[in-house]
This record gives structure tokens, C-alpha cells and sequence, in this order.
């Protein structure tokens, strides 16, 4: 950490001359563990000036200098102006680099969440980052990983991409954003890994696609858009997938690589999809969006609604007291049910995401409901 701090310190004294352009290997302690990162220096920067920030996050069994490499996210930071981290996991015990994201088979300690949530707070110490336009990209455990800082740390968390990666489906079962997070994801069909149409380690993409929609308030804002072929080689072709809240510019992307496998960075050369740059994309979207916290806390109306089994198939068994009606909306906010019975039969309602609205005394309140 003494090394860091004498870095920081000579950026501030001699500005961009040294250390612009440039990656810094460093460390801190979270949770009595040393953990180390990449800092990307873009050209241009200029000490003590508000930047972006990118945390980038590897795969399971790589690293942060691989996954700097691949990724390649230099020249665009170079050009925007933001800076990269690339932080590092812990070791299991196969001695692979991974993140604890929930994940069937890898170990639950440690709090990467807290880690990385230190980790941005040391580099705004340290870099003065814009803390309202802090971002977080991931490759398949890494894309994991970013669903569980937007649901986990949307209080740092401006929008995050995740590509080659889902929720795991128990950690999915119990998600409950604390706010809408602008959500991109880029998988491709032919993933064997995190398999697009879901396993048991993970999610299906459509169904997880879904669930950020509604719970982003978004609605489809065109049919899908079918990329230009440009490299006929790779074997692939892209389906942009677009939903929107523009009044609250929230949106939610999906890139259906078609053909594309596992770990399948588009741009990154060889063996992957070369219709477009991911790197390139994921800043644009990124650069749509900064997070201002609020200073006034929310106020909580009413105690949080229980109710069973989640996900159903058939009946769902209201366990609170709620004095008014009950609507359930579908992924486009059309209510297809309403009741005020303690017991709803769904059975009739076709497998997807919907949205639970409980009110009391005039005070409404939403859930996630999620039918197989």
C-alpha cells in the first residue's frame, strides 16, 4: 500500500508526465485479505481531474493482465478519457482465479462485493473519480459478478455489461434491486458454458433479460435489429435487442450473438464475433449514464409483502396482511390478473417475469414473481 500511495503522490505532483497512458499493479486489504488490481491510466489524464471509471472483471481461472490484454479497452480510454481497473479474485481450490457470485461449486467467501466497493473508494481517494459515472464490465464469472454489484452496490454502481455470463438461479430466485440499473448483456446462443437457454449454474438469458426489464421499468423499443454481417468468417451474426424508459433514461440491451460460444468477446480477434467491438459498445452505453445518489433517505411504507412459493407454477399463498387489491403485470406492464384473495392461481399465466402490486391504504408496493 506504501507503493500506491507514493504513485498517487507522484501523479500529483508531476501530473500526466510520468504515468499517463500506463498501467499501475497495486494492492489494498480487504477482509484481512491482500487483493490486487490493474489501474489503466488513460493518455491525456491530468491529475486531480474528475474521471470515469470502468472495474472490469475476469473469468473464472484467468486474471486481471489477461483479461486487460483481451479485452483491450485502452485505446477507447485512451480516446474517452476514463479510467480501467482490472481487479483480481481469490484462488479456489483448483488454483483458479474466480468471484464469489453464488455460483454452484465455487466457495462463497470471500465478500467480493465488499471488495470491490472498497476498491472504489480507495481510487477516488487516490484518482478523484467521478463517483456518479463509476461502471462495472464482466466476462462470464466477472459478468456474473457485475449482476451482483447492480443488485448488491447500485449505490456505486452507474450500469453495468456483462458478457458471457447470467445470475445464478438461486441468487436470481432472490434478487431484489434497491433501484433501476441500465443492464447490457452479450451471450452467444452457442455458449456451452453458461448456456444461454440456462443449467443449473445459470439463468436463461431471455428470462434474465426479462426480469431487468421490468425491473427497470422498460419497454421494447423496436424489434430486434439484425447487426451488418462484416466478417463472414467468424461464424456468427448479432441480434441487437433494445427496451427503454426514456423519461427515466433506463434501458436494458441484449447482443445475441448467434453462433457465438463461451467466453466470445466481439473484437477481440480470432474465435470470436467480429461484427462489432465490445469494448467500443459497452463505453457508449456506459457513457449514457451516471448515478446521483440521493441525499433525502427513502421512506419505507409498509413492511416488505411475503408470499410462496417463488418461483410457482400454480397457486402462490400471500402470507401478509394487505387491505387492497392485487395486480400482477406482465413483461409490458399490462395487468393479466387482478385479486384480493390470500390464495392466486397463476397456473393459467404463461412461464416469464411478472410484477406483484399490493396496495395498503392507498400505498402501492411491487414485487418480483417469477412463473415456470
Amino acid at each position: 500500500m506504501k507503493r500506491f500511495l507514493f504513485l498517487a503522490a507522484h501523479l500529483l505532483i508531476f501530473g500526466n508526465s510520468a504515468y499517463s497512458q500506463k498501467t499501475i499493479t497495486d494492492s489494498l486489504l480487504s477482509d484481512g485479505v491482500v487483493r490486487y488490481y490493474n489501474l489503466y491510466i488513460p493518455k491525456h489524464y491530468v491529475s486531480g481531474s474528475s474521471r470515469p471509471l470502468i472495474l472490469h472483471l475476469h473469468g473464472l481461472g484467468s486474471n486481471a493482465t489477461i483479461e486487460q490484454g483481451y479485452t483491450n479497452y485502452m485505446p477507447v480510454a485512451d480516446t474517452a478519457g476514463f479510467l480501467v481497473v482490472y481487479p483480481q479474485g481469490t484462488v479456489n481450490a483448483n488454483s483458479q482465479q474466480y468471484w464469489n457470485a453464488g455460483i454452484p461449486g465455487l466457495p462463497t467467501t470471500p465478500d467480493d462485493v465488499a471488495f470491490l466497493s472498497a476498491l472504489i473508494d480507495t481510487l477516488h481517494v487516490h484518482f478523484n473519480i467521478d463517483q456518479s459515472r463509476v461502471y462495472a464490465s464482466g466476462l462470464s464469472n466477472g459478468g456474473y459478478m457485475c449482476y451482483q454489484l447492480a443488485w448488491k452496490l447500485a449505490n456505486k454502481i452507474a450500469a453495468i455489461a456483462s458478457v458471457s455470463g447470467s445470475m445464478a438461479p438461486l441468487e436470481f430466485a432472490k434478487c431484489k434491486p434497491t433501484r433501476a440499473v441500465p443492464i447490457m448483456e452479450i451471450h452467444g446462443t452457442n455458449d456451452n458454458t453458461v448456456a444461454y437457454n440456462g443449467s443449473l449454474i445459470a439463468t436463461d438469458i431471455d428470462t434474465l433479460m426479462r426480469f431487468w426489464v421490468l425491473a427497470d421499468g422498460c419497454f421494447p423499443i423496436s424489434d430486434p435489429i439484425e447487426l451488418p454481417n462484416i466478417d463472414p468468417n467468424d461464424g456468427s451474426t448479432v441480434f441487437h435487442f433494445q427496451w427503454s424508459a426514456e423519461l427515466l433514461n433506463m434501458a436494458v440491451e441484449l447482443y445475441r450473438v448467434n453462433g457465438g460460444t463461451h467466453v466470445d468477446w466481439p473484437g477481440a480477434g480470432t474465435g470470436n464475433n467480429m461484427d462489432f467491438s465490445a469494448s467500443s459498445t459497452i463505453w457508449q452505453f456506459f457513457n449514457r449514464y451516471q448515478y446521483i445518489q440521493s441525499s433525502v433517505k427513502e421512506k419505507v411504507e409498509f413492511n416488505s409483502i411475503r408470499f410462496y412459493p417463488n418461483p410457482c407454477s400454480g397457486i402462490i399463498h400471500i402470507a401478509s396482511d394487505v387491505t387492497g387489491k392485487i395486480s400482477i403485470a406482465d413483461i409490458t406492464g399490462r395487468i393479466v390478473l387482478t385479486s384480493r384473495e390470500k390464495d392466486i392461481d397463476v397456473s393459467a399465466l404463461a412461464p416469464g417475469c411478472y410484477q406483484l402490486s399490493f396496495e395498503n391504504g392507498g400505498i402501492v408496493r411491487t414485487e418480483k414473481l417469477v412463473k415456470f
